[in-house]
């Protein structure tokens, strides 16, 4: 098989995966015996056209395939909806106000690659010189202590290693941060307000060093 065949394979493989993905998440929202309209509305005070109303704005009162190729159109055209939480319904029009799910998740996205980003840098920093400190002195005391403190490393959890380097360097030594988020790029500012969609950890700094230091 050529690679532009084992490629054209393995993309079609992808989207059926996909496919098969979404239509089950599908699924199991519809499954769910609860009303989604309790989300806009109070179900045990709210009169019968205020359910109905959300039910609409909701997109409840079309069938189920008209609701299903609806959603997977939105979700090919990267619209993510928007989100129950902090949602309401304009009751003369009967549309839905709030915000959009794809711009939050796109800023979380983008707060996770520059995490990852920069927890591979700092892992190269710590990793090249202290191979190298132990390759020069193989089977001595300095050479297992950096062997069994790696082993240590990558045996314990990641939860349990954030929880102990946010307990000790940033709340008992003082060395960094205990918490908090700051941005590589951009200007410092005004703290993010906190509700369901900002970042809860934007402390309103910005800058490669403040970046650093949180991260």
């Amino acid at each position: 098989m050529t690679t532009g065949g084992y490629l054209l394979r393995l993309l079609g493989a992808s989207a059926v995966m996909l496919l098969l993905h979404v239509t089950l998440t599908f699924a199991l929202y519809q499954a769910i015996p609860a009303n989604p309209a309790g989300f806009l509305v109070d179900m045990q005070r709210a009169k019968p056209d205020q359910i109905a109303k959300a039910e609409k704005a909701l997109g409840l009162d079309r069938p189920l395939v008209e609701q299903y190729g609806l959603y997977l159109w939105r979700l090919a055209h990267g619209d993510l909806g928007i989100a129950y939480q902090n949602s309401t319904v304009t009751y003369v029009t009967g549309e839905r106000e709030g915000k959009a799910v794809g711009p939050a998740v796109v800023r979380a996205a983008l707060v996770t690659g520059s995490l990852v980003a920069g927890g591979a840098i700092l892992a190269l920093l710590l990793s090249i010189p202290l191979g190298a400190v132990a390759a020069s002195r193989p089977r001595s005391f300095l050479d297992r202590t950096i062997l069994a403190v790696s082993l240590i490393g990558i045996c314990t959890h990641p939860l349990v290693v954030a929880l102990l380097l946010q307990q000790f360097p940033g709340n008992r030594w003082g060395l960094a941060p205990p918490n908090g988020y700051c941005p590589f790029f951009g200007t410092p500012g005004e703290p993010a307000k906190l509700d369901y969609f900002s970042l809860s950890q934007d402390l309103g700094c910005a800058g490669p060093a403040a970046w650093a230091s949180h991260l």
